[in-house]
């Protein structure tokens, strides 16, 4: 395929096959860590997310700080604003700068390509069409606490960019956002939520 398409170099994070490449052309394996959606918030301890009660009980008791202090909580799996999507990527690219580094997102094919899959002009046909993409948010109140934009099907959702509003960072609203994203693909019958690999701590 590379060869075909007459590409010098490939510089990649990601390949889930690794008889796909001689050994010579790995650098590093990680593990990617995926959540089991349908155990529900048990499958987080199960899957070693949140592995011990403790960990869980402080993450929901947050998230009732956060109701109580700012306003109640509502969470929409599917959210149509392009408004929302364009804050996400400023929060994320906020990200990038504190931590140095890269910002794609900010490249213009990039944003194109975010706002094709989330524009989907036909959104009926396209339900479970495989790939397609999803932003999720999370409201304390009037306020937009937490985003992720992620490609999902019927069976499996990819946790992809997820960000937050810094200033609600003492609630954790990130970590907030992966549990309601947990409990709606519960619901919906969504097996899978791939966090993809790196070994963050909320990971």
């Amino acid at each position: 395929l590379l060869v075909g398409a007459g590409v010098r170099s490939w510089s990649f994070r990601r390949c889930p096959d690794r008889s796909a490449l001689a050994s010579t052309q790995v650098f590093a394996e990680t593990v990617s860590h995926v959540v089991r959606t349908d155990l529900g918030l048990e499958g987080l301890r199960s899957g070693g997310l949140l592995s011990s009660t403790s960990q869980l009980k402080q993450a929901l008791r947050k998230e009732r700080k956060l109701a109580k202090e700012v306003g109640p909580l509502r969470f929409e799996f599917d959210h149509h604003d392009p408004e929302i999507l364009a804050q996400l990527l400023r929060w994320k690219g906020d990200q990038r700068d504190r931590t140095g580094s890269p910002n794609v997102l900010e490249a213009g094919w990039a944003k194109e390509t975010l706002s094709q899959l989330h524009g989907v002009a036909d959104r009926e046909a396209s339900a479970t069409a495989d790939g397609r993409g999803r932003m999720s948010v999370l409201w304390a109140g009037d306020h937009v606490v937490a985003a992720h934009f992620g490609l999902a099907d019927d069976r499996r959702l990819h946790w992809w960019i997820p960000t937050y509003a810094p200033e609600f960072a003492p609630y954790s609203p990130g970590l907030s956002m992966l549990l309601h994203l947990v409990r709606d693909c519960h619901a919906r019958g969504i097996e899978a939520l791939d966090l993809g690999h790196g070994d963050e701590r909320y990971k």
